[in-house]
């Protein structure tokens, strides 16, 4: 038998068989093998997510290039495994190159790979670009917007002829991939002022996917901060056992200019101040300083953007090499290494 001491106690149990069963049906409700990336992990009912879903559910239908315009945050690459996961090269790889991430002198050589002596450093044997490791599958190019002008052609080249050309070959190689392409500018805008090759645009723009900010579909916070508490709560091995009604409407009163990855920073932070109350409280969120927590919020994403920018620079400026990208940055090598494991660099 067993004795409780009391209704608090009895009724903090009842919360967490309630979590748990949460938990399960929410596993139990993802098709076998899809677990993380189909249509259902994306959460949400409001008009705008469901018209994303739907065009994105008819794109996966399809073998057409695909070009998806949101924000930095809004789901921009689960959309992308969702359609390609649901598609027919489901069976096939899906590479991911975030293009505004690797110097553009190393682009070329991640995307269409190089021979043995190509240049001083090429790896003995030489190295498969993301397009030849994609063959058959999808290639996901994230921010796409941020591609060097050089390197769109050659881009473009490749989607034209399916073929690519090693640094250091002279034979084309035949290539079978579709595209995902995603970016949080606007390429119309780019076009026009001759940053971005109109022929490019008109490549990857065959189907267009629309996804919406956070800020636009507000009313999906209830669906959403719970499930992402539950995927946070799995990650740290703790145990959270709701977010107040209190707290809901404080979540739902921010702009979130990071969209969900700054809301799940929220909660996650959130789920690291509670202690052992059980239950998040808007006190739990309102962030470390005096300033208003929204404020608070846009500070520190704008923080982590800057500070993801100097590192991309730095690289850039040496040559991909840690140490001298540390150098530049006046921090130890390994502060460096953890910042961008931090920032999921």
């Amino acid at each position: 038998m067993v004795l409780f001491r009391n209704i608090e106690e009895l009724d903090t149990l009842r919360r967490r068989i309630a979590n748990l069963q949460r938990q399960v049906e929410n596993f139990r409700t993802l098709p076998p093998g899809r677990v993380k990336y189909s249509f259902q992990s994306i959460i949400g009912g409001s008009e705008k997510i469901l018209q994303a879903k739907a065009m994105a559910e008819k794109a996966a239908a399809t073998d057409s290039n695909v070009l998806q315009l949101g924000e930095s945050g809004t789901g921009k690459e689960l959309f992308a495994h969702a359609i390609h996961h649901a598609g027919t090269r489901s069976n096939k790889p899906l590479v991911k190159v975030n293009c505004a991430a690797i110097p553009a002198e190393l682009l070329e050589s991640e995307l269409f790979g190089y021979e043995a002596g190509a240049f001083t450093g090429a790896r003995r044997g030489g190295k498969a670009g993301k397009f030849e490791t994609a063959d058959g599958g999808t290639l996901f190019l994230d921010e796409i917007g941020d591609m060097a002008h050089g390197m769109q052609s050659k881009l473009l080249r490749a989607l034209q002829e399916k073929e690519i050309e090693k640094i250091g070959s002279n034979y084309p190689l035949a290539v079978d991939v579709r595209i995902i392409a995603a970016t949080n500018q606007n390429l119309e805008q780019l076009v026009d002022s001759g940053k971005f090759r109109a022929d490019l645009f008109y490549r990857l723009n065959v189907v267009s996917i629309k996804i919406p900010s956070l800020r636009e579909r507000v009313e999906d916070i209830d669906l959403l901060a719970p499930a992402l508490l539950d995927e946070i709560c799995n990650h740290l091995g703790r145990y959270v056992d709701e977010i107040s009604p209190a707290a809901l409407r404080h979540l739902k009163r921010q702009s979130w200019p990071g969209n969900i990855r700054e809301l799940k920073n929220a909660l996650e932070r959130a789920v690291n101040l509670i202690g052992s109350e059980g239950v998040i409280e808007p006190g739990h969120l309102a962030g470390n300083g005096d300033g208003h927590p929204d404020q608070v919020a846009a500070m520190q994403y704008n923080l982590e953007q800057t500070e993801r920018l100097a590192i991309k620079q730095a690289l850039a400026a040496s040559g991909n090499k840690k140490a001298r990208a540390a150098r530049l940055l006046k921090i130890s090598r390994s502060n460096l290494y953890h910042r961008m494991r931090k920032l999921k660099m």
